[in-house]
């Protein structure tokens, strides 16, 4: 009666284990050291923020659209954005060999010649970007914009990376009076 008792717990437990498995989950930092860039098209209110590896090959973005932020403008609050994984999304890719950042962001079709071989899309969390004045003159106003993101997961094959807070970088701006 034991034995079988013991055998049936063994049972439902490993099919309890087997049935709950969601593939991986990897609470590991992710480490860009390269500075963060950006560029827009006003065309379709789309932003990026990114940064590059230094050996060019692996990168980190955030792409959203708003109708109402703007790159060079300096908003009284922090600007917040809902991430998913179809319009406002975190990627991270690795390519088989190096990429330009400003041709494959920036320009309205990028390159086709580098193959994608690792990549995890957001599908939650939030990005806040945040302004600070660092200094102003009789002309210009300079600002530290600052891009976090908040409780994001990115999700790649059978490997999901979630992170509670990630700062994608600091540029800054500088505002003519």
């Amino acid at each position: 009666m034991i034995r079988n008792s013991y055998i049936l717990s063994l049972c439902f437990s490993l099919i309890l284990f087997i049935s709950c498995s969601e593939g991986e989950i990897i609470n590991q930092p992710i480490d860009f050291s390269a500075a963060m860039q950006n560029c827009t098209n006003d065309s379709s209110n789309s932003f990026v923020f990114y940064k590059i590896k230094d050996d060019n090959k692996e990168f980190l973005s955030l792409n959203f659209t708003s109708t109402s932020f703007n790159i060079n403008t300096i908003p009284s609050k922090p600007v917040t954005v809902p991430l998913n994984s179809s319009t406002n999304i975190v990627t991270y890719r690795a390519f088989n060999k190096v990429i330009n950042g400003d041709t494959y962001f920036c320009s309205s079709i990028p390159p086709s010649d580098a193959n994608v071989i690792n990549e995890f899309i957001s599908t939650n969390g939030t990005a806040v970007i945040t302004y600070t004045l660092k200094t102003t003159t009789d002309t210009t106003e300079i600002h530290s914009r600052t891009v976090d993101l908040f409780n994001i997961t990115l999700e790649g094959a059978d490997i999901n990376y979630r992170v509670e807070k990630l700062s994608l970088g600091t540029d800054e701006v500088v505002i003519d009076k």
